[in-house]
């Protein structure tokens, strides 16, 4: 949460190799997000694709505003990882 509103924003969510999440990695999920006043916070359902994936391992990590259309001082802090454990694809 910030200090100044934000207009609406994607969310994707993808599964990478390694705990590096980048837009290259396979996009799993997504959600368009509402904009969002000051100290506001947002929940809500996500729109699966099906890719096809290879079997393996991948962390769950995600991207908020991947295609950088929400201007931000700081752009490179909109990634995180899911670090708990991995996803087995099989």
């Amino acid at each position: 949460m910030g200090n100044d509103p934000v207009p609406a924003f994607r969310l994707n969510i993808y599964l990478s190799p390694d705990t590096n999440v980048t837009t290259s990695d396979t996009l799993f999920c997504y959600s368009e997000r509402p904009a969002l006043g000051a100290q506001q916070a947002t929940a809500g359902e996500f729109s699966c694709v099906t890719p096809s994936i290879t079997p393996g391992s991948y962390y769950v990590g995600f991207v908020i505003d991947p295609d950088n259309a929400v201007p931000e001082t700081v752009e490179t802090d909109n990634t995180g990882v899911y670090l708990a454990g991995k996803l087995t694809v099989q």
